[in-house]
Protein backbone atom coordinates (compact mmCIF):
# COMPACT_ATOMS: atom_id res chain seq x y z
CA UNK A 1 0.00 0.00 0.00
CA UNK A 2 1.78 3.25 -1.43
CA UNK A 3 1.97 6.69 0.65
CA UNK A 4 0.08 8.41 -2.45
CA UNK A 5 -2.74 5.45 -1.77
CA UNK A 6 -2.97 6.60 2.25
CA UNK A 7 -3.01 10.03 1.51
CA UNK A 8 -6.02 9.96 -1.01
CA UNK A 9 -7.81 7.12 1.75
CA UNK A 10 -7.23 9.82 4.06
CA UNK A 11 -8.55 12.79 2.40
CA UNK A 12 -12.00 13.25 3.37
CA UNK A 13 -11.03 12.62 6.93
CA UNK A 14 -8.40 15.51 6.71
CA UNK A 15 -9.48 18.89 7.39
CA UNK A 16 -6.84 22.07 7.34
CA UNK A 17 -3.23 20.94 8.35
CA UNK A 18 -0.72 22.96 8.81
CA UNK A 19 3.08 21.89 8.75
CA UNK A 20 4.82 24.44 10.00
CA UNK A 21 8.24 25.44 8.49
CA UNK A 22 8.08 22.95 5.91
CA UNK A 23 10.09 23.36 2.43
CA UNK A 24 7.60 24.20 -0.06
CA UNK A 25 10.05 22.90 -2.82
CA UNK A 26 9.39 19.43 -1.72
CA UNK A 27 5.68 19.09 -0.54
CA UNK A 28 3.96 22.41 -2.17
CA UNK A 29 0.78 21.36 0.02
CA UNK A 30 0.29 21.19 3.48
CA UNK A 31 0.64 16.70 3.80
CA UNK A 32 0.15 14.44 6.42
CA UNK A 33 2.80 11.72 6.56
CA UNK A 34 1.94 7.83 7.55
CA UNK A 35 3.97 9.08 10.89
CA UNK A 36 1.64 12.02 11.74
CA UNK A 37 -1.31 9.70 11.70
CA UNK A 38 0.28 7.45 13.69
CA UNK A 39 1.37 9.92 16.00
CA UNK A 40 -2.20 11.58 16.12
CA UNK A 41 -4.04 8.47 16.53
CA UNK A 42 -5.87 7.32 19.97
CA UNK A 43 -5.60 3.89 18.73
CA UNK A 44 -3.57 2.34 16.41
CA UNK A 45 -4.28 -1.37 16.10
CA UNK A 46 -3.16 -4.54 13.46
CA UNK A 47 -6.06 -5.98 12.28
CA UNK A 48 -6.95 -8.93 9.93
CA UNK A 49 -10.17 -9.58 8.11
CA UNK A 50 -12.70 -10.97 10.19
CA UNK A 51 -13.26 -14.47 9.55
CA UNK A 52 -16.63 -14.81 9.98
CA UNK A 53 -17.60 -11.59 8.28
CA UNK A 54 -16.16 -11.02 5.01
CA UNK A 55 -14.88 -7.47 4.04
CA UNK A 56 -15.06 -6.23 7.59
CA UNK A 57 -11.58 -6.08 9.92
CA UNK A 58 -11.19 -7.66 13.34
CA UNK A 59 -8.56 -6.06 15.16
CA UNK A 60 -6.41 -8.69 17.00
CA UNK A 61 -3.00 -6.28 18.37
CA UNK A 62 -3.17 -2.75 20.00
CA UNK A 63 -0.25 -1.16 19.68
CA UNK A 64 -2.13 2.25 20.95
CA UNK A 65 -5.05 2.06 23.13
CA UNK A 66 -7.52 -0.64 22.97
CA UNK A 67 -8.19 -3.52 21.13
CA UNK A 68 -12.13 -2.44 19.56
CA UNK A 69 -15.15 -4.96 19.75
CA UNK A 70 -15.55 -7.13 16.47
CA UNK A 71 -17.96 -4.54 15.18
CA UNK A 72 -16.59 -1.80 16.54
CA UNK A 73 -14.53 -1.36 13.54
CA UNK A 74 -16.38 0.44 10.69
CA UNK A 75 -14.54 0.05 7.36
CA UNK A 76 -15.64 -1.59 4.54
CA UNK A 77 -12.78 -3.57 2.78
CA UNK A 78 -12.70 -2.45 -0.85
CA UNK A 79 -12.56 -5.80 -3.29
CA UNK A 80 -8.42 -5.02 -4.21
CA UNK A 81 -8.08 -4.95 -0.32
CA UNK A 82 -10.17 -8.32 0.17
CA UNK A 83 -7.95 -9.80 -2.52
CA UNK A 84 -4.69 -9.08 -1.21
CA UNK A 85 -5.99 -10.28 2.61
CA UNK A 86 -7.49 -13.24 1.21
CA UNK A 87 -4.53 -14.32 -0.83
CA UNK A 88 -2.47 -13.97 2.42
CA UNK A 89 -3.83 -14.75 5.83
CA UNK A 90 -0.92 -13.70 7.84
CA UNK A 91 -0.61 -10.42 6.50
CA UNK A 92 -2.61 -7.62 8.63
CA UNK A 93 -3.10 -3.83 8.34
CA UNK A 94 -2.62 -1.25 10.63
CA UNK A 95 -5.44 0.63 11.14
CA UNK A 96 -5.86 4.31 13.32
CA UNK A 97 -8.79 5.48 15.26
CA UNK A 98 -8.67 9.28 15.83
CA UNK A 99 -10.03 12.95 14.94
CA UNK A 100 -11.40 15.67 15.93
CA UNK A 101 -13.73 15.40 19.05
CA UNK A 102 -17.08 13.73 18.01
CA UNK A 103 -15.51 13.53 14.92
CA UNK A 104 -12.97 10.64 15.15
CA UNK A 105 -12.47 7.62 12.75
CA UNK A 106 -10.83 4.52 12.00
CA UNK A 107 -8.85 4.66 8.87
CA UNK A 108 -6.65 2.05 7.35
CA UNK A 109 -2.54 3.92 7.15
CA UNK A 110 -0.21 0.71 5.80
CA UNK A 111 -0.10 -3.08 4.92
CA UNK A 112 1.17 -5.01 7.85
CA UNK A 113 4.10 -6.39 6.23
CA UNK A 114 6.94 -7.91 8.97
CA UNK A 115 8.87 -4.12 8.03
CA UNK A 116 5.58 -1.88 8.48
CA UNK A 117 4.60 -2.99 11.69
CA UNK A 118 7.97 -3.03 12.97
CA UNK A 119 8.05 0.79 11.51
CA UNK A 120 4.92 1.73 13.51
CA UNK A 121 5.99 0.02 16.58
CA UNK A 122 9.25 2.00 16.26
CA UNK A 123 7.42 5.27 15.24
CA UNK A 124 4.96 4.92 18.54
CA UNK A 125 8.26 4.16 20.50
CA UNK A 126 9.93 7.46 19.55
CA UNK A 127 6.78 9.79 19.72
CA UNK A 128 8.26 11.21 22.90
CA UNK A 129 11.76 11.47 22.23
CA UNK A 130 10.74 13.57 18.48
CA UNK A 131 8.45 16.24 20.76
CA UNK A 132 11.02 17.36 22.10
CA UNK A 133 13.86 16.79 19.87
CA UNK A 134 11.88 17.20 16.03
CA UNK A 135 15.95 16.87 14.38
CA UNK A 136 15.61 13.02 15.69
CA UNK A 137 12.64 12.46 13.86
CA UNK A 138 14.57 14.00 10.64
CA UNK A 139 17.40 11.70 11.47
CA UNK A 140 15.04 9.12 11.41
CA UNK A 141 13.60 9.13 8.22
CA UNK A 142 16.73 9.54 6.77
CA UNK A 143 18.49 6.57 7.77
CA UNK A 144 15.15 5.12 5.82
CA UNK A 145 15.97 6.89 2.83
CA UNK A 146 17.52 3.63 0.86
CA UNK A 147 14.81 1.32 2.41
CA UNK A 148 14.04 -1.75 -0.09
CA UNK A 149 10.47 -2.04 1.13
CA UNK A 150 8.89 1.29 -1.19
CA UNK A 151 6.15 2.34 1.26
CA UNK A 152 9.13 3.23 3.65
CA UNK A 153 11.43 4.94 1.24
CA UNK A 154 8.10 7.03 -0.09
CA UNK A 155 7.70 7.75 3.41
CA UNK A 156 11.27 8.56 3.97
CA UNK A 157 11.13 11.00 1.45
CA UNK A 158 7.81 12.72 2.72
CA UNK A 159 9.05 13.51 6.04
CA UNK A 160 12.51 14.78 4.44
CA UNK A 161 10.51 16.17 1.85
CA UNK A 162 8.42 18.36 5.07
CA UNK A 163 11.71 19.54 6.57
CA UNK A 164 12.98 23.31 6.62
CA UNK A 165 15.26 23.61 3.55
CA UNK A 166 17.89 24.83 6.09
CA UNK A 167 18.16 21.23 7.35
CA UNK A 168 17.37 19.68 3.89
CA UNK A 169 20.85 21.34 3.24
CA UNK A 170 22.64 19.53 5.79
CA UNK A 171 21.98 16.02 3.85
CA UNK A 172 24.91 16.26 1.48
CA UNK A 173 25.84 12.63 0.41
CA UNK A 174 23.17 11.44 1.35
CA UNK A 175 22.57 9.66 -1.60
CA UNK A 176 24.89 8.49 -3.88
CA UNK A 177 25.31 10.63 -7.19
CA UNK A 178 23.96 7.74 -9.58
CA UNK A 179 21.21 6.76 -7.67
CA UNK A 180 19.68 10.32 -7.45
CA UNK A 181 20.17 10.75 -11.12
CA UNK A 182 18.38 7.43 -11.62
CA UNK A 183 15.54 8.42 -9.62
CA UNK A 184 15.16 12.01 -11.54
CA UNK A 185 15.11 10.47 -15.02
CA UNK A 186 12.24 7.52 -13.38
CA UNK A 187 8.89 9.63 -14.28
CA UNK A 188 7.12 7.06 -12.46
CA UNK A 189 8.47 8.76 -9.08
CA UNK A 190 8.11 12.18 -10.62
CA UNK A 191 6.50 13.67 -7.41
CA UNK A 192 9.47 13.01 -5.47
CA UNK A 193 12.03 14.62 -8.37
CA UNK A 194 12.08 18.19 -6.67
CA UNK A 195 13.87 16.92 -3.31
CA UNK A 196 16.16 14.46 -5.37
CA UNK A 197 17.24 17.80 -6.93
CA UNK A 198 17.79 19.78 -3.76
CA UNK A 199 20.09 16.95 -2.84
CA UNK A 200 21.58 17.13 -5.81
CA UNK A 201 22.03 20.71 -5.64
CA UNK A 202 24.38 20.07 -2.24
CA UNK A 203 27.21 18.65 -4.69
CA UNK A 204 30.39 19.72 -4.68
CA UNK A 205 30.84 18.54 -8.13
CA UNK A 206 31.31 20.33 -11.16
CA UNK A 207 29.18 17.86 -13.40
CA UNK A 208 26.28 18.56 -10.87
CA UNK A 209 26.34 22.16 -11.82
CA UNK A 210 26.67 22.22 -15.26
CA UNK A 211 23.90 19.64 -15.05
CA UNK A 212 21.14 22.00 -13.02
CA UNK A 213 22.31 24.83 -14.87
CA UNK A 214 21.26 23.55 -18.09
CA UNK A 215 17.95 22.20 -16.51
CA UNK A 216 17.35 25.83 -15.62
CA UNK A 217 18.29 27.35 -18.59
CA UNK A 218 15.75 24.47 -20.15
CA UNK A 219 13.32 24.97 -18.28
CA UNK A 220 13.50 28.91 -19.20
CA UNK A 221 13.92 28.37 -22.95
CA UNK A 222 10.95 26.52 -23.02
CA UNK A 223 8.77 28.33 -20.71
CA UNK A 224 8.22 25.25 -18.33
CA UNK A 225 7.24 25.40 -14.95
CA UNK A 226 7.15 22.21 -13.48
CA UNK A 227 9.98 21.44 -10.83
CA UNK A 228 10.96 25.23 -11.69
CA UNK A 229 11.05 25.91 -8.13
CA UNK A 230 13.15 22.98 -7.51
CA UNK A 231 16.36 23.94 -10.48
CA UNK A 232 15.90 27.12 -9.21
CA UNK A 233 16.69 26.70 -5.30
CA UNK A 234 19.58 24.15 -6.21
CA UNK A 235 21.17 26.66 -8.50
CA UNK A 236 20.81 28.90 -6.23
CA UNK A 237 22.27 26.84 -3.59
CA UNK A 238 25.50 25.89 -6.40
CA UNK A 239 26.36 29.43 -7.47
CA UNK A 240 24.07 32.39 -6.12
CA UNK A 241 25.48 35.10 -7.67
CA UNK A 242 24.99 33.34 -11.50
CA UNK A 243 21.70 32.17 -10.83
CA UNK A 244 20.44 35.38 -9.73
CA UNK A 245 21.57 36.95 -13.19
CA UNK A 246 20.29 34.46 -14.76
CA UNK A 247 17.05 34.84 -12.85
CA UNK A 248 17.28 38.56 -13.53
CA UNK A 249 18.10 38.04 -17.23
CA UNK A 250 15.56 35.06 -17.60
CA UNK A 251 12.61 35.90 -15.73
CA UNK A 252 12.20 39.24 -13.53
CA UNK A 253 12.98 41.25 -15.87
CA UNK A 254 11.42 39.22 -19.41
CA UNK A 255 7.65 41.36 -19.63
CA UNK A 256 6.20 37.82 -21.09
CA UNK A 257 7.14 35.60 -18.57
CA UNK A 258 3.91 33.32 -17.23
CA UNK A 259 2.40 34.00 -13.68
CA UNK A 260 3.19 30.34 -13.12
CA UNK A 261 6.58 30.39 -13.94
CA UNK A 262 7.32 33.32 -11.80
CA UNK A 263 5.64 31.85 -8.78
CA UNK A 264 8.26 29.08 -8.81
CA UNK A 265 10.79 31.22 -8.96
CA UNK A 266 10.03 33.63 -6.21
CA UNK A 267 9.60 30.34 -4.28
CA UNK A 268 13.16 29.33 -4.58
CA UNK A 269 14.15 32.92 -3.53
CA UNK A 270 11.70 32.89 -0.28
CA UNK A 271 13.29 29.63 0.65
CA UNK A 272 17.05 30.79 0.47
CA UNK A 273 16.31 33.88 2.39
CA UNK A 274 14.48 32.80 4.86
CA UNK A 275 16.17 29.76 5.87
CA UNK A 276 19.39 29.12 5.16
CA UNK A 277 20.91 32.05 2.35
CA UNK A 278 20.49 35.04 4.92
CA UNK A 279 23.66 36.84 3.50
CA UNK A 280 21.90 36.97 -0.05
CA UNK A 281 18.68 39.10 1.00
CA UNK A 282 20.75 42.39 -0.40
CA UNK A 283 20.98 40.67 -3.80
CA UNK A 284 17.02 38.93 -3.06
CA UNK A 285 15.78 42.35 -2.89
CA UNK A 286 17.91 44.19 -5.63
CA UNK A 287 16.01 41.57 -8.34
CA UNK A 288 12.68 41.87 -6.54
CA UNK A 289 13.21 45.50 -7.25
CA UNK A 290 13.56 44.50 -11.00
CA UNK A 291 11.31 41.45 -10.91
CA UNK A 292 8.48 44.72 -9.81
CA UNK A 293 9.25 46.90 -12.45
CA UNK A 294 8.39 44.64 -15.49
CA UNK A 295 5.79 42.62 -13.11
CA UNK A 296 3.84 44.69 -10.47
CA UNK A 297 1.51 41.94 -10.56
CA UNK A 298 3.78 40.23 -8.33
CA UNK A 299 4.49 42.57 -5.25
CA UNK A 300 2.28 40.72 -3.09
CA UNK A 301 4.38 37.72 -3.10
CA UNK A 302 7.17 39.92 -2.85
CA UNK A 303 6.10 41.72 0.09
CA UNK A 304 5.36 38.73 2.02
CA UNK A 305 9.61 37.93 1.77
CA UNK A 306 10.11 41.70 2.17
CA UNK A 307 8.21 41.57 5.33
CA UNK A 308 9.80 38.15 6.85
CA UNK A 309 12.97 39.78 5.89
CA UNK A 310 12.27 43.27 7.54
CA UNK A 311 13.38 45.02 4.47
CA UNK A 312 11.85 48.44 3.31
CA UNK A 313 13.88 49.50 0.43
CA UNK A 314 10.74 49.28 -1.89
CA UNK A 315 8.70 51.53 -0.26
CA UNK A 316 7.89 53.59 -2.73
CA UNK A 317 8.03 50.86 -5.63
CA UNK A 318 5.49 49.13 -3.41
CA UNK A 319 3.09 52.79 -2.72
CA UNK A 320 3.69 53.29 -6.72
CA UNK A 321 1.88 49.96 -7.70
CA UNK A 322 -0.56 50.29 -4.80
CA UNK A 323 -1.80 53.80 -5.65
CA UNK A 324 -2.25 52.55 -9.63
CA UNK A 325 -3.97 49.50 -8.21
CA UNK A 326 -7.53 49.34 -9.94
CA UNK A 327 -7.82 46.52 -7.23
CA UNK A 328 -10.73 47.47 -4.46
CA UNK A 329 -9.36 48.41 -1.21
CA UNK A 330 -10.00 45.50 0.96
CA UNK A 331 -8.62 43.07 -2.11
CA UNK A 332 -6.08 40.37 -0.23
CA UNK A 333 -3.33 41.68 -2.00
CA UNK A 334 -4.28 45.26 -1.24
CA UNK A 335 -3.98 44.83 1.69
CA UNK A 336 -0.80 43.31 1.76
CA UNK A 337 1.11 46.03 -0.04
CA UNK A 338 -0.62 48.62 2.51
CA UNK A 339 0.60 46.68 5.30
CA UNK A 340 4.25 46.81 3.88
CA UNK A 341 4.14 50.62 3.46
CA UNK A 342 2.31 51.10 6.88
CA UNK A 343 5.58 49.11 8.15
CA UNK A 344 8.07 50.93 6.44
CA UNK A 345 6.77 54.10 7.38
CA UNK A 346 6.62 52.84 11.15
CA UNK A 347 10.23 51.28 10.74
CA UNK A 348 11.71 54.89 9.14
CA UNK A 349 9.93 56.94 12.05
CA UNK A 350 11.70 54.80 14.56
CA UNK A 351 15.17 55.07 13.07
CA UNK A 352 15.01 58.80 12.80
CA UNK A 353 13.78 58.98 16.26
CA UNK A 354 16.86 60.34 18.47
CA UNK A 355 17.55 57.81 21.84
Amino acid sequence: MSIKYIISFCIAFCAQITILQACQICVPYPTKSMADWILEAKTVVLAKESATRPFTFEAHTALKGYIPSPDGIDIILNRSLHQILDADREKNVVLIFGGEEGEEKWLPVGMGEHEIEALTRNILKNSSAWENDPKKRLDFFVGLIRHENMTIRELAYLEIGSAPYSDIRELQGVLPRNEIYDFIQNFRYIEWHALHILLLGLSDDPRDTEFIRNAFRGAARFGTHTRLAAWTTAYIEMNPIEAMRAISANYFSDPLRREKELHSVIQAISVHGQESNTKMRDQFVKEYETLLTYHPDMAALVVKDLMVWKRYELEDQVREILQSSTTTQYNLSALMLRNYVEAAENANEQSSTPD
